[in-house]
């Protein structure tokens, strides 16, 4: 699986990309035929306080999942970012269960029952 992490606001060290890298690496297990996972980092000035924002999309067959959060730094936006896309793969799991496994009731009449 590829990993594309942007910074185009600053320079990220290494060290954190790679953390940030290890928070996605969970996905490549969770997910079935995920081919790419694009990270932006960002980092917002307000006031005093600096805002770090992280978004991160999955390319997945279908469906592109996307998330965006904001933190007091980029590993905790980054988890928020994860905990946010892994609700959307259970959600997405649960959605496909639920269209596979429909009652027999629904397919037998009333009749052919008695």
């Amino acid at each position: 699986m590829n990993y594309i992490i942007q910074s185009p606001n600053k320079e990220v060290s290494l060290e954190k990309e790679e953390l940030i890298k290890k928070k996605f690496k969970r996905f490549e297990k969770k997910v079935p035929g995920l081919m790419r996972c694009d990270i932006v980092l960002r980092m917002e000035k307000s006031g005093e306080q600096n805002k770090y924002i992280v978004e991160g999309k999955l390319m997945v067959p279908g469906n592109d999942l996307f998330a965006k959060e904001h933190g007091v730094s980029y590993e905790m936006a980054a988890e928020q970012v994860c905990i946010d896309l892994e609700n959307q793969i259970r959600k997405q799991k649960e959605k496909k269960n639920k269209r596979l496994t429909k009652p027999v009731d629904h397919f037998v009449k009333e009749e052919e029952l008695e």
